[in-house]
């Protein structure tokens, strides 16, 4: 639980984000699912370290990389790997 009071503090703190995230899922492993307001994906955000990076990634990726594939490309963005932004694409 204490992971999931880190993230809602993280986004209640940066008005850029507060209302980026309608839900936030806890799995087994701990890693958080993220499910965002805008778009037809979920966030898998990994434990909740290194916010400030992760979310200036997702930001980065939604302003120059959503608007060239389009915004329902994509089923998860992944930003648990260090200084990555890891796409799986819906299947067809």
């Amino acid at each position: 639980m204490q992971s999931l009071l880190t993230v809602a503090r993280f986004l209640d703190d940066k008005h850029q984000y507060k209302g980026l995230v309608d839900q936030v899922y806890i799995e087994r492993d701990g890693d958080m699912i993220m499910v965002p307001k805008l778009g037809d994906h979920v966030i898998e955000l990994g434990p909740a370290e290194d916010l400030d990076n992760k979310f200036a990634n997702l930001m980065t990726f939604y302003r120059k990389g959503m608007p060239r594939a389009g915004w329902n490309t994509y089923t998860k963005i992944s930003l648990k790997f260090r200084n990555q932004v890891v796409c799986t694409k819906e299947k067809k």
